[in-house]
C-alpha cells in the first residue's frame, strides 16, 4: 500500500508503529503499554508493563531486533523513511549512559598509557555512541575495525603517526590490550634461565 505497509491509509505513523509493536509483543506473550511521540524525523515508542524484560533480551539484542523489525515494516514502500526508536522501561537511556562511560574510561586509559585501547565488539548503534562521545576529544580519536558482526572501536592517541595508525588498524584485536606477562628473571650477564620442556611447543 502507498505510504506504509502497516495500519490503515492516513493513520499516523506513530500509531502504525505502536500497532506493529503490540502485535509482536502479543506473539511473545508480553502485555505492553505504549506511549508514542512523533516528529518529522523519527517515531519514538516508550514501552512499559510487566515482563517487558523479555523484549530487551541479553545485552539488548532482542530490543535491537524488535526495533529493526518495526522499522522495516513501518517504512516498507515509503519514499521518505522515518527512524523508529523504542525505549523499553528506560533501558535505552540507561544503556546509552553506560556506553558513554565506557568511552570516557577508554579515553582516560589511552591518555595515561599513551597506547591504543580496543573495546569489545559492539553493534552499530553502540559504536556510533562511542564515536560521538569522543569526536571532539582533544587527545584521542576513534576508528571502527573488524568484520561486520564483530566490529569494535579502537581508541588511540591523536598524536599517533599515520604509519603507526595504519599498522594498528590492520592488527588490532577486540577486547582491550593484551597485558604483558611477568618478565622472567635474568641471570648475571643478561642470560635467561633455560625454559622447562621442549622449545617451540604450544602454550
Amino acid at each position: 500500500m502507498s505510504g506504509g505497509a502497516a495500519g490503515d491509509i492516513g493513520e499516523p505513523l506513530g500509531a502504525q508503529a505502536a500497532e506493529v509493536l503490540r502485535t509482536i509483543s502479543d506473539h511473545l506473550g508480553v502485555q505492553v503499554k505504549i506511549e508514542v511521540e512523533e516528529d518529522a524525523r523519527a517515531v519514538n515508542l516508550r514501552v512499559g508493563g510487566e515482563d517487558v524484560g523479555q523484549l530487551i533480551g541479553r545485552r539488548g539484542r532482542t530490543l535491537g531486533s524488535v526495533q529493526y523489525l518495526v522499522s522495516r515494516i513501518l517504512n516498507e514502500d515509503r519514499d521518505h523513511k522515518k527512524k523508529v526508536l523504542i525505549d523499553i522501561d528506560g533501558y535505552n537511556e540507561s544503556h546509552e549512559r553506560t556506553v558513554s562511560e565506557i568511552a570516557e574510561r577508554a579515553a582516560e586509559r589511552v591518555m595515561q598509557s599513551g597506547r591504543p585501547f580496543s573495546l569489545k565488539p559492539m553493534n552499530p548503534q553502540d559504536r556510533r555512541l562511542v564515536h560521538v562521545q569522543l569526536q571532539d576529544h582533544e587527545e584521542v580519536a576513534t576508528e571502527s575495525v573488524g568484520e561486520e558482526g564483530s566490529r569494535f572501536v579502537v581508541v588511540y592517541p591523536r598524536s599517533m603517526s599515520e604509519e603507526d595508525l595504519e599498522r594498528l588498524l590492520k592488527t588490532a584485536q577486540p577486547g582491550g590490550e593484551r597485558r604483558p606477562g611477568p618478565r622472567r628473571p635474568q641471570q648475571r650477564g643478561g642470560r635467561r634461565p633455560p625454559r622447562n620442556g621442549p622449545r617451540g611447543g604450544n602454550r
